[in-house]
């Protein structure tokens, strides 16, 4: 027996037929589609207790990549009664010694590679919205990363006593490499985007110290039974070949550690109206002058296949006017760069602009940023030189590049699947933007866009009063005056 097995491993008798149709049809077949952009298979089962698979099979990849994705990020917190941090705290403890991993040295032991095999890579993370246990190996170690991923899975409750009061040192530790929350021009950036509507997403994962001092093993408990649910949980697996039985029949006892609850547990519902709202943030860290302009678009649970392809050509186009006009033309800044994130809340993409500039060039830039946004961009579409860019910007949807590697590919469409979202499948986006006029940008520009008031977001080292002054005068903020205005300085 090897030295790096946790417990001895019996042979394993050849599986019966029985057994073989029994591992087999527990896992349903619901779903499969083929992603030409990274030539991978997709499919999506059903295990019986409800816990769903993605398997990406790549045959490009040498790897072997497990991910198990739940809704249990730091936003249920309050749903489960329990001090914020506790889902953070939690996922430390997942990958602490356990009863298969008895200690640190076993664990690495089992871990590690050596001329004969290859090395495993075991972590975990918490986000506002979800908890990720994950790891990855060359293809050779698939067994042993399933069998270390199912010992996480597998963690006993009791055990949380046993290094709570050392995850907490390195917890408060971490804690205090970060600023303040007055400080942080990231944490109040969020809060100003969409503090007022969604307080619990408006928060550090984290927690505070006094959270972090205050989470009790009851509470752990009490966050794992709540949300480690079958219906609450997804299995992502990213590989070449297709899964052998002994793959399945891992995946099933790790399936089968969730239980066997009807249960389903819901994000709170989300509402967020686009309106002009202004808010300065002083940084003393900052050299010059930081904008953005945000929008919310609210997320559908099917893809809505011609507005995605609308949506990524008027990003291009922004992108492409934008630059040439704010940087090559008028040298003001130097870069112009089109943004969407879909991480900071469940039903809705934050999108917009962003641009930095020397503050003896920021009253000078407020003006041209609004004559790019409003005028120059459908002046530059409807023109000649648009009708050229924009036959080039739908080539590269028909005549794609090779697709760079992603390690964490099927864990993000596990994401999709979780949030019970249609995954986006890009031949069906080809289709799309083949029928796709310039007269369709134009009025999603105009509608989508133009006619959407941002909240505008200003950093820099220097008092409101004298960043603020040119935002007053310029013809961006009047042109949406009419709504309500609040502007701070921290």
């Amino acid at each position: 027996m090897s030295v790096f097995f946790a417990t001895p491993r019996p042979s394993e008798p050849p599986l019966s037929s029985m057994v073989l149709w029994r591992i087999i049809s527990s896992m349903k077949p619901i779903n499969e589609w083929f992603d030409s952009e990274y030539n991978i298979t997709n499919r999506v089962y059903r295990f019986e207790n409800g816990v769903e698979l993605l398997h990406s099979q790549n045959p490009a990849t040498k790897d072997f990549v497990f991910s198990s994705v739940l809704h249990a990020g730091a936003a249920f917190e309050s749903m489960m009664g329990v001090p914020d941090g506790t889902a953070h705290f939690l996922e430390h403890l997942f990958i602490e010694p356990n009863t298969r991993f008895k200690t640190k040295h076993m664990i690495d032991r089992f871990e590690y590679g050596d001329r004969s095999r290859p090395s495993l890579y075991v972590n975990a993370a918490t986000s506002v919205k979800y908890l990720y246990l994950y790891g990855s190996c060359n293809e050779k170690g698939r067994d042993r990363l399933l069998e270390r991923m199912d010992s996480i899975l597998d963690y006993p409750d009791n055990w949380f006593e046993k290094y709570m009061r050392k995850e907490r040192s390195v917890i408060l530790a971490e804690h205090s490499h970060m600023y303040k929350r007055e400080k942080d021009p990231d944490f109040q950036l969020v809060r100003f985007l969409i503090g007022k509507d969604l307080p619990h997403l408006t928060k550090r994962v984290i927690g505070e110290v006094d959270d972090i001092k205050q989470i009790t093993p009851d509470d752990l408990r009490r966050f794992r039974s709540g949300l480690f649910l079958p219906k609450n949980t997804v299995f992502a697996v990213h590989s070449s070949g297709e899964l052998s039985v002994k793959v399945r029949q891992d995946l099933e006892r790790m399936a089968d550690r969730f239980g066997n609850s009807d249960v389903e547990v819901f994000p709170p519902d989300e509402q967020l109206e686009n309106r002009f709202d202004l808010r300065s943030f002083r940084d003393s860290r900052e050299e010059g002058v930081s904008m953005s302009l945000n929008y919310f678009f609210e997320k559908t649970k099917t893809v809505d296949y011609p507005r995605r392809v609308l949506r990524a050509l008027a990003s291009e186009l922004f992108q492409k006017v934008g630059f040439d006009y704010l940087r090559e033309k008028k040298g003001l800044v130097y870069s112009f760069q089109v943004f969407s994130v879909s991480w900071l809340t469940y039903q809705y993409r934050v999108s917009g602009f962003k641009c930095t500039t020397p503050v003896d060039r920021w009253e000078r830039l407020l003006p041209e940023l609004d004559n790019v946004i409003y005028e120059r961009v459908l002046n530059f579409l409807t023109g000649r030189e648009g009708k050229v860019w924009f036959e080039h910007a739908v080539s590269r949807y028909m005549y794609p590049n090779t697709t760079p590697y992603e390690y964490d590919y099927a864990e993000k469409r596990a994401l999709d699947i979780l949030d019970d979202t249609e995954v986006w499948v890009f031949d069906r986006a080809v289709e799309i933007a083949k029928t796709t006029t310039r007269e369709d940008l134009c009025r999603y520009v105009e509608k989508e866009i133009l006619a959407v008031p941002p909240r505008m977001w200003v950093l820099s080292p220097y008092p409101k009063e004298k960043i603020l002054a040119p935002v007053y005068r310029s013809p961006l903020y009047r042109r949406w005056t009419e709504h309500s205005i609040s502007s701070m300085e921290t």
